[in-house]
């Protein structure tokens, strides 16, 4: 988590064999993060051009991962964004470079590689492979541009005691990937060892990136179970989504 970065310039050449069928063999097994939710994660092993989505440009890219779920509730989105990017931590340790791509891609035009059933939503892919080193000067400017590399402070995400046995997978949290670098996510601690999320904006984007993030919270967190809660405490300027019930 500390050491992952977003790479958008990648070696031109197709996958290692044993890597593709590794890659493939993990999409095929995904456990879902939260009970009754389904989402899916389908590997394209192409290149899909230069410009994809609203954030940077993809150089090279051979493997996109498409995640698709299958969309009930909000909790939809949030049970994808937390399966993609555990996707993207265990591609992390396989030495591959990652990069999360939304916004504006064209949905009809990735359709044609995946089978989208009723109901289901391309929500993101993510392009991965093998870093080719610094990116381009472009992806640079757009990086600057966008402030991909200033985050909020820890005071501005998360309302905690001092000492709360949350604040170290909180602060893996903060080293989230979001769209715009916009970090949405919010939390408030509660007492009895409740921690409960919220997110700044009210849409399936919103509780995407609250879902990537929590990918991270639940590496670090004490041992317990998600849960909604009545009457959870209020956050201004966000939404509840959900809680983290430590026992």
């Amino acid at each position: 988590m500390v050491s992952r970065r977003s790479v958008r310039n990648f070696i031109d050449r197709p996958l290692d064999p044993k890597v593709r069928t590794a890659i493939e063999s993990k999409c095929a097994v995904l456990a879902q993060s939260l009970a009754g939710q389904e989402c899916r994660i389908v590997p394209v092993f192409r290149s899909m051009g230069g410009k994809i989505g609203s954030y940077g440009v993809i150089r090279n890219a051979q493997c996109w991962l498409v995640l698709v779920y299958r969309d009930s509730d909000v909790f939809s989105a949030v049970n994808a964004g937390m399966v993609m990017e555990n996707m993207v931590l265990w591609l992390t340790s396989q030495g591959l470079g990652t990069c999360w791509v939304g916004g504006t891609f064209s949905r009809s035009d990735v359709s044609k590689y995946v089978a989208v059933r009723e109901n289901d939503k391309i929500a993101a892919m993510v392009a991965a492979g093998e870093a080719a080193g610094r990116d381009s000067l472009l992806s640079g400017i757009m990086k600057s541009a966008i402030g991909s590399r200033h985050r909020k402070k820890f005071e501005e995400l998360f309302k905690t005691e001092v000492d709360s046995p949350f604040r170290p997978a909180l602060e893996m949290m903060c080293l989230a990937p979001s769209s715009y670098n916009s970090q949405p996510w919010r939390g408030i601690e509660s007492p009895a060892g409740v921690m409960n999320f919220y997110t700044s904006m009210n849409n399936s984007s919103g509780f995407l990136n609250l879902g990537i993030a929590l990918s991270h919270f639940t590496y670090f967190a004490p041992k317990g179970t998600w849960r909604v809660v009545e009457g959870a405490p209020l956050y201004k300027g966000a939404v509840y989504a959900l809680s983290w019930i430590s026992g």
